[in-house]
């Protein structure tokens, strides 16, 4: 669904539109449905570990973090150590 749920922690992920469809919205219509789901379960925090859409989530309203100061629920997930271990 765009996130995973760690308690009242959630982890966005899985969020991309297709480069001929960028700048149409779509992006931040993915991410509004994703962050309005993870409220509706619970989710009082959201992470989003990326590098490449960095700007974009930025003008969403995120705030870039160093990966270490991420919730330990989070660092414990398959997703975060994947994307942990490539960097």
């Amino acid at each position: 669904m765009g996130f995973e749920l760690c308690g009242k922690v959630g982890l966005v992920r899985s969020l991309v539109v297709s480069p001929p469809l960028r700048g149409r919205g779509l992006g931040k219509m993915l991410v509004t449905f994703a962050e309005s789901k993870a409220r509706l379960e619970g989710a009082e925090e959201l992470f989003l570990p990326t590098i490449s859409a960095r700007f974009f989530f930025e003008q969403m309203g995120y705030e870039g973090i160093q990966r270490c100061l991420a919730p330990e629920a989070l660092q414990n997930t398959a997703e975060f150590s994947a994307l942990k271990a490539l960097h």
